[in-house]
């Protein structure tokens, strides 16, 4: 008896699934592919600056066609007291590309305070934006120090009740030091 109600019930609910239909009226595109529309890959990006990267913070932009050249324009907001500037106020696409860079510069890396972290914000106008709607970016910049072993120190830790031996390093920008792995 149970394995009859068990399959009339399995075979009212495919007849019930015969009656639903697919809605044609969600059939269109997607998006405008005729406009160009830009976007950022995240609305975050870090960046650990270093002696080595030419005074410049690389963020990359993205387009929705590789046909033409176009170009949209950048803002960038929160300036830290003059220090970073756009290399160029326009991002400016190749014909075949469907990415570009946006270049900040900054004057001088020993100028940059050790341990600071910079957020920038570059942006564009929002009537450029692909349906992602990703039309600014935070940045947030900070100088990467490099550690040098100055000798050995004893590390107390509280968790374990216990003291021992650690390496102890300085940072060679500022007078920044640091316990390295004790946990």
């Amino acid at each position: 008896m149970k394995k009859h109600i068990f399959k009339l019930f399995a075979l009212a609910v495919i007849s019930l699934s015969f009656f639903s239909s697919c809605n044609t009226d969600a059939e269109k595109p997607m998006y405008d592919v005729t406009k160009t529309e830009y976007a950022f890959a995240s609305t975050l990006q870090s960046v650990e600056m270093l002696p080595t990267d030419g005074n410049k913070i690389i963020v990359p932009i993205y387009r929705n066609t590789t046909a033409g050249t176009s170009s949209v324009n950048i803002e960038m907001s929160a300036n830290v007291e003059g220090v970073f500037t756009l290399a160029n106020a326009t991002a400016t696409f190749e014909d075949g590309k469907a990415a570009t860079d946006i270049v900040i510069n900054y004057d001088d890396i020993n100028a940059l305070a050790a341990g600071t972290t910079y957020k920038l914000t570059l942006s564009f106008a929002e009537e450029n934006a692909s349906p992602s709607n990703v039309n600014s970016i935070t940045v947030s910049a900070q100088r990467k120090l490099t550690f040098k072993t100055i000798g050995t120190g004893v590390f107390t830790s509280e968790f374990w009740g216990e003291a021992w031996e650690q390496t102890l390093e300085k940072a060679e920008e500022a007078n920044v030091y640091r316990f390295p792995d004790v946990y």
